[in-house]
């Protein structure tokens, strides 16, 4: 059985692409392009559009699913994770939001997640692994 969770959506990331978007259009309508502006921004909203819709997490089947939009997919085994701690990294990441988790696997891996309840996910997590050191959370 799969337990899904959909990440975190935090205004950090969201205010900054809404203004982004607005300007390109506010510039394409002053400069009177505003139909060229509309072929620049219709793809990059649905591209944005669809990264927000389609970033969950899955636990299951003794694996943890990452899903961020059309580019990011992966698998982890969780008997592989080792650590969890809380995180505000800016890096690039399958998460919405800067509230995320940090998790450690294998020899060197690392994925930042940010599940939307983040309670439910690391109990998830545990049941199939209660060996992870969970830090911070």
């Amino acid at each position: 059985m799969y337990k899904e969770f959909h990440s975190k959506i935090g205004f950090g990331l969201v205010i900054p692409l809404i203004v982004v978007l607005v300007g390109v259009l506010t510039l394409s309508i002053l400069e009177g392009l505003s139909w060229i502006g509309g072929l620049i921004l219709l793809p990059a909203i649905l591209f944005v559009l669809h990264m927000f819709l389609n970033t969950w997490y899955r636990v299951g089947d003794g694996k943890l699913e990452i899903k961020c939009g059309f580019f990011f997919h992966m698998y982890i085994e969780i008997a592989s994770i080792k650590k969890i701690k809380t995180s505000s990294s800016p890096l690039s990441a399958p998460a919405l939001s800067f509230d995320r988790l940090d998790i450690s696997y294998g020899k060197f891996g690392r994925v930042l997640v940010s599940p939307k309840d983040k309670k439910s996910f690391l109990s998830a997590i545990l049941e199939l692994n209660p060996a992870i050191e969970i830090e911070a959370i």
